[in-house]
C-alpha cells in the first residue's frame, strides 16, 4: 500500500492544526466512530487503522451516514475504498471528491457502488490543506492528516425505511452531504440520500451531471392539510435538494413518503386525491419551508413516471426534471375549485402585524376569524371581522396584530358562512423578534450533538442540559448571531438515558428533550 506523505518541518504535517479530528461512519450494524480530537500522529501525518477493533459493513448500491471534522477552517478531505487490493487506489475506487470540511462537524454519505468486490478492502480518509487540484491518495503534501480503516463490503443490506423527523413541524437538516461528479464514480449511478439512521430521504438519478457538493433536507408537517395559495392541498412532506453546480441536462429522482402522509390526503376533503396514482410534483425555488412559496423559478410541474414501495410505504418517480434542484412538493394533479377568498397575506410593520385579505365573490358569509398560532398547529382566534355578506366584487379587509408573539407567528383565516360552516385559507408566517427556533440532531446522540439555534437578532444567553431528576450537568453562556447559530455539544461523558436541553435568550426559552446512547 502506497504510504501518504506530508511535510515534516515543525508546524508543517498536521501540527498546525491541519488534521481529522473526527471520523464517524454507520454501517449496517456497527459503528466507526474515531475521535481523535487535537491528537497528531507527527511527523508521518498517518495513521494505520486497518487492526482496529471495529470492521464496519457496507452493502452495494446503499449509501451510509457518517460525520468528519478537521483541525482547520480550509480542510478538504476525499475517501476511497481499495476494492481490488492492489494498494494503489485508483480513480475508479474514489468515493467522496475533495469536500470542504474544515472545523464544523459535516454530516457525510458515503455511496457504495453496485459493482464494488465483496469482502474486507481498506478504505482510506485523506485530508489535505486547500489542495490545488484533485487530493491525490499518495502524493506529497504539506499540511494535512490520512487515515486507513478496515471495511467490509457485502450483497443486499438492511431495506431502507423512509427518514421520519421526531417531533415533526420543522426542517430536518441532518442528511449527510455527498460529491457527485464523475470523479466520485457516482455521476451516473443513482445516489441514495440518507439521514443518521440510515433511512432514506431520497434517492438521486444525476443523469452524467456533475453537481459538486449535495445535501439535502426535508420539512415534515404536523398539523392539518396544507394547501397552497391557489387552495390546493399537498403532502405533508416537501424535499429540498441543494447543489453546487446546478445540473446542464434533465435528471430523475425518487421522492419516498410514509403511507400515513398519502393517507392524510386522501382523507381531505377537496383534495383531489383518491390514491398515489393521483399525486404529481411541483418544483420551485424555496428553501426548506413549512409552506409552499412562489420563490426562485416559480411551480414547474412534472407527472411521475413510477410509483411503488419501500418497506410498506410509498414513493414516486419523475423522470427528466429540467431546471435547477431546489423544493419539491407532491400534490393532486387536478386544479383546484377557485375559492372565494383570493388573497391573504401577513406582514410584519415595526412590532405589529397586519393581516389582509380579500375576497372576490360572497354569498351569505357572516364573518372572518382570524387565527394565531407560535408552532403552526394549535391555533386560537384572535380577531371576529364582520363580512358584507353578499357581493359579486372585491371587497376588502385587514386586522392589526399589536400583541404577536416573539418568533415566528403563524396565521390563518377562517371564512365563517351564516349556516356556520367554515373553510380555511392557507397558513401565513411572520417572525417578530426573539429566539425563533432550537434544533439538535443527531437525536439520540452517543458523544457529540449540534444544537441549531436561530435568532432574529443577535442576543446573550444561556444554554443548560438537565437529567431527568432536574440535576444540571451542563452550562454554556450563548453568544448568539442574527440567523442560524449551530453549536457542537460534547455529552459523550454524560451517562445514558434521557436530558432536557433548554436554552434561554432574554424572555424567551425553548426546551427540548434529547436521549444519549
Amino acid at each position: 500500500n502506497c504510504a501518504p506523505f506530508y511535510g515534516t518541518g515543525a508546524t508543517e504535517n498536521c501540527t498546525g492544526g491541519d488534521r481529522i479530528t473526527l471520523f464517524r461512519l454507520k454501517g449496517e450494524s456497527s459503528e466507526l466512530n474515531i475521535n481523535t480530537g487535537s491528537a497528531c500522529n507527527s511527523p508521518a501525518a498517518y495513521v494505520d487503522s486497518t487492526d482496529h477493533p471495529v470492521v464496519i459493513t457496507m452493502a452495494r448500491g446503499k449509501s451510509y451516514w457518517g460525520q468528519v471534522q478537521c483541525g482547520f477552517s480550509s480542510n478538504v478531505i476525499a475517501i476511497w475504498i481499495d476494492f481490488n487490493d492492489n494498494g494503489l487506489f485508483e480513480a475508479g475506487e474514489r468515493l467522496m471528491n475533495n469536500l470542504s470540511v474544515g472545523t464544523t462537524l459535516t454530516p457525510i454519505n458515503l455511496f457504495i457502488p453496485l459493482t464494488a468486490a465483496l469482502g474486507n478492502h481498506r478504505m482510506r480518509v485523506r485530508d489535505v490543506y486547500s489542495p490545488a487540484g484533485t487530493i491525490d491518495p499518495c502524493a506529497f503534501y504539506t499540511w494535512g492528516e490520512t487515515e486507513d480503516y478496515t471495511v467490509n463490503i457485502s450483497s443486499g443490506g438492511t431495506p431502507y425505511t423512509i427518514s421520519t423527523y421526531t417531533p415533526a413541524g420543522a426542517c430536518y437538516t441532518g442528511g449527510g452531504v455527498i460529491t457527485v461528479d464523475g470523479l466520485s464514480n457516482n455521476n451516473s449511478n443513482f445516489v441514495p440520500l440518507v439521514d443518521s439512521s440510515n433511512a432514506l430521504i431520497a434517492q438521486l438519478y444525476p443523469q452524467n451531471n456533475n453537481l459538486g457538493r449535495v445535501t439535502t433536507s426535508y420539512y415534515k408537517h404536523n398539523g392539518p392539510v396544507r394547501q397552497d395559495a391557489g387552495g390546493r392541498y399537498y403532502l405533508d412532506r416537501n424535499l429540498t435538494i441543494n447543489v453546487a453546480t446546478q445540473p446542464t441536462t434533465p435528471y430523475n429522482l425518487r421522492f419516498p413518503y410514509q403511507n400515513t402522509e398519502l393517507n392524510a390526503l386522501i382523507a381531505q376533503p377537496g383534495s383531489g386525491v383518491t390514491s398515489q396514482f393521483d399525486l404529481v410534483m411541483t418544483k420551485n425555488g424555496d428553501a426548506c419551508l413549512n409552506a409552499i412559496g412562489t420563490g426562485g423559478t416559480g411551480g414547474l410541474v412534472f407527472f411521475p413516471t413510477g410509483f411503488g414501495s419501500i418497506s410498506g410505504d410509498r414513493f414516486v418517480d419523475v423522470t427528466n426534471i429540467t431546471g435547477g434542484f431546489s423544493s419539491f412538493y407532491l400534490h393532486s394533479g387536478s386544479t383546484p375549485i377557485p375559492a372565494e377568498l383570493v388573497k391573504f397575506e401577513v406582514q410584519r410593520n415595526g412590532k405589529v402585524n397586519k393581516a389582509s385579505w380579500a375576497t372576490a365573490q360572497e354569498i351569505n358569509t357572516s364573518h372572518f376569524s382570524l387565527e394565531r398560532s407560535n408552532d403552526g398547529r394549535n391555533f386560537s382566534e384572535i380577531a371576529k371581522v364582520t363580512a358584507n355578506g353578499n357581493s359579486n366584487t372585491i371587497r376588502n379587509y385587514d386586522f392589526i396584530d399589536n400583541s404577536p408573539v416573539r418568533g415566528i407567528n403563524y396565521y390563518r383565516l377562517r371564512v365563517i358562512d351564516r349556516d356556520n360552516t367554515g373553510k380555511y385559507s392557507a397558513i401565513r408566517s411572520v417572525r417578530n423578534e426573539g429566539l425563533a427556533d432550537v434544533a439538535i440532531y443527531p437525536n439520540p446522540v452517543s458523544d457529540v450533538m449540534t444544537v441549531s439555534i436561530t435568532a432574529d437578532k443577535a442576543e446573550r444567553g444561556e444554554m443548560t442540559i438537565a437529567d431527568i431528576s432536574g440535576k444540571i450537568v451542563y452550562t454554556r453562556t450563548l453568544n448568539i448571531a442574527q440567523g442560524d447559530n449551530k453549536l457542537p455539544v460534547n455529552v459523550s461523558n454524560m451517562a445514558s438515558g434521557a436530558y432536557i436541553i433548554k436554552v434561554q435568550l432574554n424572555d424567551d426559552i425553548v426546551i427540548r428533550k434529547f436521549n444519549k446512547l
